[in-house]
C-alpha cells in the first residue's frame, strides 16, 4: 500500500492578517484585498518605517494605500496588552508573515484560528539565517525558493505546505539583483497560492525533519561590521564579496592611506600577469577610463569607490598606492554577532574599531 500524503485545506477564511516587512507583503495585501478577503497588517517599528526595495517608499505608505487597510503596530506583539486584537480573533482568520520581527507565543498564535504560515524567499533548507541574498552570492549559490511554512510553537520546524523553485540567472550579480528575481518569483508563487486558498484546494503537507536533514545555516550580517576586504583572498572571491555587499548596501569596505573606503561595481579583470601576493591590494593601473587594483590570480577593476561621509574617492586612487585592511578589521568582522529587536539593529561600541 502506497503510503498517504498528508494534506491541508483551508475552508471559510474571511481575514487575512499580514505580518512583517518587505515589498512582497505589500504585494500580499493588494492581491488578497482583490481577492475579497478582508486585510489587516500587524507591523514592528523597524519594519513600519523600513524602504521598499522594488516598490519604493516606505512599508507603512504602501499599506495605507490599501483600501480599508487595518494596520497595527505595536513593539511587542506577545505583549497582548499592548494591542488590540479583538477584531482578529473575533474572524475566521489566517496569519501570513513576511520575515517576522517575533518569535510568536502559544497565546498569539491561539488568536489566528487557521493558523499562522511564514513565506520564507529562500532555497529551504538551506541559508536559514540570515543575510540570505549576500551569502548566496559569497557561494555561488544560484539556487532559488519561495516556502510557505506552518508556524508552529516548534520554531522554524513547520510544515512546509507550498513551494516554487527557481534559478536565479547569472546576469544577477548583487543583492538588487536578487531582491528584483525573488519579487517576481515570490509574486507568481504567491499568486499560486492565492488560488489554493481562495478555492479550497488541498495542500500536500512535507513534514520539515525530511529536509532538515539537508540544513544549512547561515547568520544576519551587517554590512558596516561585517563587510571587510581580505586582501589575501583570490580576485575572483574579492570581486564576489564586494558585489555581496553592492546595492542595496553601503559597499564592502576597505582603507587607503589609513582613510576607510566603500567598493561597489567590481569587476574581475584576468591579465596576463602571474601576480605575487604582495602585489594584492596594489594599484597598478589609474587612467580617465579605469583603476585597476591587483589581486591573486587576476585583477580588479574598481567602478565606484566613496569614503565614510558617501563623497566620491576614486579621484584618489594612484598609481603604486595600496588599498589595505588591517587585520583587526578582519578579525572583528569574522567573530562579530549582530542583535535585532523589533525596534532594529542594536548598533555596539566599536571601542577602537
Amino acid at each position: 500500500m502506497a503510503d498517504v500524503i498528508p494534506i491541508k485545506k483551508y475552508n471559510n477564511i474571511k481575514r487575512i492578517c499580514l505580518i512583517g516587512g518587505g515589498d512582497l507583503m505589500v504585494h500580499a495585501a493588494n492581491a488578497f484585498n482583490d481577492a475579497g478577503y478582508d486585510v489587516c497588517s500587524i507591523l514592528a517599528p523597524r519594519h513600519a518605517g523600513e524602504d521598499l526595495t522594488i516598490l519604493g517608499g516606505t512599508l507603512i505608505e504602501k499599506l495605507r494605500s490599501v483600501e480599508n487597510m487595518d494596520i497595527i503596530e505595536t513593539e511587542d506583539i506577545n505583549d497582548l496588552k499592548s494591542w488590540s486584537y479583538a477584531e482578529i480573533s473575533d474572524l475566521d482568520t489566517l496569519a501570513i508573515c513576511f520575515g517576522p520581527s517575533w518569535i510568536f507565543s502559544t497565546a498569539v498564535m491561539k488568536l489566528f484560528n487557521h493558523g499562522m504560515i511564514n513565506v520564507n524567499l529562500i532555497p529551504i533548507p538551506n541559508y536559514l539565517g540570515g543575510a540570505h541574498f549576500t551569502w548566496q552570492i559569497l557561494n555561488e549559490d544560484r539556487q532559488g525558493g519561495c516556502y510557505f511554512q506552518e508556524i508552529t510553537s516548534d520554531v522554524d520546524r513547520g510544515a512546509i505546505l507550498f513551494s516554487h523553485k527557481f534559478k536565479v540567472p547569472k546576469s544577477a550579480c548583487t543583492p538588487s539583483d536578487y531582491f528584483q528575481i525573488y519579487y517576481k518569483e515570490g509574486v507568481f508563487a504567491l499568486g499560486n497560492f492565492i488560488k489554493h486558498i481562495v478555492d479550497a484546494v488541498p495542500l500536500s503537507i512535507v513534514d520539515f525533519k525530511v529536509v532538515n536533514l539537508d540544513r544549512i545555516y547561515f547568520p544576519r550580517l551587517i554590512t558596516l561590521e561585517h563587510a571587510y576586504i581580505d586582501w589575501s583572498w583570490s580576485a575572483m572571491h574579492i570581486e564576489r564579496f564586494c558585489n555581496a555587499f553592492d546595492e542595496p548596501y553601503a559597499g564592502a569596505m576597505t582603507f587607503l592611506n589609513g582613510k576607510l573606503i566603500h567598493l561597489k561595481k567590481i569587476t574581475f579583470v584576468s591579465l596576463d600577469h602571474d601576480f605575487h601576493p604582495f602585489c594584492a591590494g596594489l594599484i597598478i593601473r589609474c587612467t580617465d577610463s579605469e583603476v585597476i587594483v591587483s589581486a591573486a590570480g587576476g585583477a580588479l577593476q574598481i567602478g565606484s569607490a566613496v569614503d565614510e561621509f558617501n563623497k566620491d574617492a576614486l579621484g584618489t586612487f594612484k598609481e603604486g598606492f595600496r588599498l589595505n585592511t588591517p587585520n583587526k578589521y578582519l578579525e572583528h568582522a569574522a567573530c562579530f554577532r549582530p542583535k535585532f529587536s523589533s525596534k532594529g539593529y542594536e548598533p555596539v561600541n566599536n571601542g577602537n574599531l
